[in-house]
């Protein structure tokens, strides 16, 4: 398939707010035009997106992490009609570490036993809601898919500092009643990582701690790092 335009894949720090250790690496795709991501993954006129496009991606991914500090997991973006197809188990059997799946909010699930079955047959992978507060990732949407992780949007995160934080405790009550943590995305400000932890938030990611690059920019990892449920105690 021909895309319009060339991409390469960059990658973002996650990290335990309370050690500020870096858990993961978010998988980013930057066009070489230049042009926004959602511009070519989000098509318009098709539910699902462009599929090809996005195991293209995880694929690209998957070979670029090869750079990442040895055995940090990485995290990489997919609608759920991507995880139907058969190329993503041979794309998640060729890592050389964890890979965790960002489930995009940007298409309605229509099927949730489905959605339910195929996130139990990623196991051993790490599953995550994208965009918890923002499209389509209402509680319920959530609570049907039963994540590790809840991925709090940029304008949710945003509420930390405000006096309406009211859903972001409705996430955090969740997480904690079904064993998953909290990812509070685009934390910018050390004022803020300081207001996620109040709330229970312990996982964060954000230009406070690192820029989208390629992976050859990242040093040496600390020891034993994972994907996981950590405390904030």
């Amino acid at each position: 398939m021909a895309y319009p335009g060339d991409f390469e894949v960059v990658f973002q720090p996650i990290v335990d707010l309370t050690s500020r250790t870096v858990v993961a690496y978010e998988a980013l795709s930057r066009f070489t035009s230049g042009s926004s991501p959602l511009a070519h993954f989000v098509d318009p006129g098709r539910e699902g997106g462009d599929v090809d496009l996005e195991l293209t991606a995880a694929e690209k991914a998957v070979d670029a992490a090869r750079a990442l500090p040895a055995g940090i997991p990485i995290t990489v973006n997919l609608s759920p009609l991507s995880l139907e197809a058969v190329r993503l188990n041979r794309i998640l059997e060729a890592a050389d570490r964890p890979v965790g799946i960002e489930i995009t909010e940007h298409h309605r699930v229509t099927n949730y036993p489905r959605l339910r079955a195929l996130i139990g047959s990623l196991a051993p992978w790490r599953v995550l809601v994208d965009g918890g507060g923002a499209g389509y990732s209402t509680l319920d949407h959530i609570r049907f898919m039963g994540p590790n992780v809840i991925k709090l949007s940029a304008s949710l995160t945003a509420q930390l500092e405000t006096s309406d934080t009211s859903l972001i405790e409705a996430f955090v009550s969740m997480a904690n009643d079904t064993g998953a943590s909290v990812l509070a995305s685009a934390l910018e400000f050390e004022s803020r990582a300081t207001r996620a932890l109040e709330y229970g938030i312990v996982l964060g990611q954000g230009f406070l701690f690192g820029v989208p690059q390629p992976a050859s920019r990242f040093s040496s990892p600390q020891d034993d790092p994972q994907l996981r449920p950590v405390s904030s105690d």
